[in-house]
């Protein structure tokens, strides 16, 4: 139904009519296709050119939209226009370089005077994007065994080019997010064939950035179905795989959203206690963890992967609590190696993780007492960075006076760490102390027990 109604905002004159906001529309909408040097980030100056003109053609849309409270009457319109008209707009409503956070504002007003049938619209226009997953039925639905590649890799490697890739799908992943998030539960269980596939397309592809959009997408309506309807569909067997391989890759730069997804996945499919969680939890700590370290390249990008790894450690000490000390072995020595090497500014960041998550690790450990089997290796180790840092202060000191300031984050948590440790062992550390001081000629008296 066509509502005829004259409305003005300011000079600008917007849409009377259903009619006259589609022409409006699409003469506005042609100007939000992505060029390919903006698609690729080739083209600096481009992209924010894109982002600027953008910007003022969504802020026209929204206005044309919401001055009308009531129904636009949108009922009248089909949905391949609407897929047509809105489809590019709810493309920039993620976190892409060519999209701000102001147009994702814009969006956001707009949301309620769309159409309700909007996000099954979109998802339905998402087919040609992607091409079928081998693990999945022609009825979408989970196969106990892929039809193709290597189910234990959890990788898609058939298809050299997939279809969401090229420009011409550009912001496919932020309409299958934006589209799913906005589904209820019973949508969700009957449109299961048209949410699943794109998300596990993503999910398996063999680059990292691909697997984390598809991931973001999935954390966005995986949770609103029943854990017992998961299980029945038997999803955590297709989707804990392909989460905990994502894990292992690695990449660079590190993805911190995985590992929490995952473990909330987890949780939300398992029983405590169970078996079967336990089985989960043992191939994420050594895949996602342990392994990163074994395989962690030399040089910058090494160091930011292992920088993630620290933070991964903290995750994990949150969500394991006493049961991380099963991988204590493997998880301190890779902590403190590398603070046995001078601080730079290059590898402040990383050494400043690993006290962090030592630290963490240490109070989660302290009741279980296996502390004093790893206390005289931790303070032998954090007295000689207190002492590579104070060195490296003092050299810094003639300059500009930044030393303390470069190495203050590093000293901080070293004089944490001996704290903890006096509190789960007030007895022992301070001869500890006393020891390390007779052998370092006086550098670490500066290095006290704080009350």
């Amino acid at each position: 139904m066509a509502i005829v109604q004259d409305i003005t905002a300011g000079e600008d004159q917007v849409a009377s009519s259903l009619d006259e906001l589609l022409a409006s529309l699409r003469a506005l909408v042609k100007g939000l296709d992505l060029p390919v040097n903006v698609f690729n980030q080739t083209d600096e100056f481009a992209l924010s050119q894109y982002a600027s003109t953008t910007f003022l053609s969504i802020k026209q849309i929204s206005t044309q939209i919401t001055k009308v409270d009531e129904d636009w009457g949108w009922d009248d319109v089909s949905a391949e226009q609407q897929a047509q008209l809105l489809g590019p707009i709810i493309r920039l409503s993620g976190d892409d370089p060519w999209s701000s956070p102001s147009i994702r504002r814009e969006i956001d007003s707009i949301q309620p005077h769309l159409p309700k049938s909007l996000p099954l619209t979109l998802l339905q226009s998402l087919r040609p994007s992607f091409a079928p997953h081998p693990s999945l039925s022609s009825a979408s639905r989970p196969l106990p065994r892929a039809t193709a590649g290597s189910e234990a890799e959890g990788t898609i490697d058939m298809h050299d080019v997939q279809p969401f890739k090229d420009v011409s799908s550009w912001g496919v992943c932020n309409i299958l997010s934006w589209s799913a998030a906005r589904l209820t539960r019973e949508e969700i269980e009957r449109y299961l064939g048209i949410v699943l596939p794109p998300t596990l397309v993503l999910m398996d592809d063999y680059e990292p950035r691909w697997r984390e959009r598809g991931i973001s997408a999935l954390s966005t309506w995986i949770f609103t179905l029943p854990p017992q309807t998961l299980r029945n569909m038997r999803l955590p067997a297709l989707l804990l795989p392909s989460l905990i391989h994502s894990l292992a890759l690695h990449p660079h730069p590190p993805q911190p959203s995985i590992l929490p997804t995952t473990l909330r996945f987890l949780r939300y499919t398992t029983e405590q206690g169970s078996e079967e969680r336990a089985r989960w939890i043992e191939e994420i700590v050594e895949r996602g963890l342990v392994d990163g370290w074994t395989y962690a390249k030399d040089g910058k990008e090494g160091r930011e992967v292992q920088i993630g790894l620290a933070r991964e450690v903290e995750v994990l000490c949150g969500e394991l609590g006493t049961g991380i000390a099963r991988w204590t072995k493997q998880i301190i020595p890779n902590l403190l190696n590398p603070l046995q090497y001078a601080p730079t500014p290059l590898t402040v960041p990383h050494l400043t993780a690993n006290l962090s998550a030592l630290l963490c690790l240490v109070r989660t450990l302290s009741l279980t007492g296996l502390g004093a089997r790893w206390r005289g290796k931790v303070m032998n180790v954090l007295a000689r960075q207190w002492i590579l840092s104070k060195e490296r202060k003092g050299l810094d000191s003639g300059d500009d006076g930044d030393g303390d300031v470069v190495v203050k984050p590093i000293m901080e948590l070293i004089q944490r760490t001996i704290n903890e440790l006096d509190e789960q062992f007030p007895g022992d550390v301070p001869k500890d102390l006393e020891v390390l001081r007779g052998m370092a000629e006086g550098q670490l008296d500066d290095l006290l027990l704080l009350p």
